[in-house]
């Protein structure tokens, strides 16, 4: 077990299929946790070469992934997306297989799968989400948990895309503070506008229906569904999708799919070189106009405001 202490670098693989949207709302964690506390965190990005997002069509930046992962990084986030097997025959299969278990590590949806196949969640609890469909096994020497974020000692799981801000923070109360845990939830809330749906009563558990919905959002941004197919795809009624979204997030579901598709465009205006009118394409805008209105109501500045003034990174 990994002896429990501040870390000072914090390392991020991709796996093939990740999703944007959970990888800027750790990262929404992680930069806030250097604004407030942590002013020398060292994030890294790695992934194998041509590694896309199932949301976003182009490689996302990062670091080629090494032979063999660096000693020196003691806390590794495993980013996944929709449900699906990871590839044995891999170079990051092989990769994670040979990472050393005295390390904090953490799976965000389906990356989850991995860290469970390469073994570096025997003997520990965790939320692990295998759809019916999908013809894989969970090795049984690991502990299926039915909760949205499950910690057990120093491994963090996560069910679905949704709660990778909620697993960021679960990360930071283990390894700092629950205090400033707190702190850096309420300074993300006041950084989004009074009425932001997104991640309000985002932590606990969630209907399984209402996970499923949110990870329909967030896996087709480009393409947004309306809400009478996200009803459709589970099975549930738009009335019921709406008393959920009400009951849950003091929202509708038209607002919150909104929200998540804006956070993923301010993501990509951040970390990407694509134009303002390729971003409005790809989260699902008719229009850069409507882009831009949609943005500014959101965030109070508008898209090409946030490439002339983008918030403080290190890496």
């Amino acid at each position: 077990m990994l002896k429990k202490s501040s870390p000072s670098t914090v390392g991020i693989i991709l796996t093939p299929g990740f999703a944007v949207g959970s990888l800027g709302a750790l990262l929404d964690v992680l930069r806030a946790l250097q604004e407030i506390e942590a002013p020398d965190l060292t994030l890294q990005i790695f992934a194998e070469q041509n590694t896309k997002a199932d949301d976003w069509p182009a490689p996302w930046p990062s670091s080629p992934l090494p032979t063999s992962l660096p000693t020196a990084i003691q806390h590794w986030f495993v980013m996944g997306g929709p449900a699906r097997k990871p590839d044995l025959d891999s170079a990051l299969f092989k990769v994670l297989q040979e990472a050393t278990p005295f390390a904090s590590w953490c799976g965000v949806a389906h990356g989850s799968l991995w860290l469970a196949a390469a073994g570096l969640l025997d003997g520990h609890e965790a939320t692990i989400n295998v759809p019916a469909d999908l013809d894989w096994s969970v090795p049984g020497s690991i502990r299926r948990s039915a909760r949205v974020v499950c910690v057990d000692r120093d491994r963090f799981t996560c069910l679905g895309n949704s709660a990778a801000r909620d697993l960021g923070l679960s990360w930071v109360s283990h390894y700092f503070s629950p205090a400033l845990a707190g702190q850096l939830d309420s300074y993300l809330l006041a950084e989004r506008t009074p009425t932001d749906p997104a991640y309000a009563g985002a932590s606990g558990d969630l209907p399984v229906g209402l996970q499923e919905v949110n990870s329909l959002m967030h896996n087709n941004i480009q393409e947004p569904l309306t809400a009478d197919e996200l009803a459709q795809l589970i099975g549930v009624s738009r009335r019921q999708l709406e008393r959920w979204y009400k009951e849950y997030f003091n929202s509708s579901p038209a607002r919150y799919y909104l929200q998540i598709r804006l956070d993923q465009a301010k993501l990509m205006l951040q970390q990407s070189k694509d134009s303002v009118a390729d971003i409005a394409m790809a989260t699902g805008f008719s229009s850069p106009a409507h882009f831009a209105t949609c943005y500014r109501k959101a965030f109070g500045l508008s898209p090409s405001a946030v490439r002339q003034h983008p918030r403080r990174r290190r890496f």
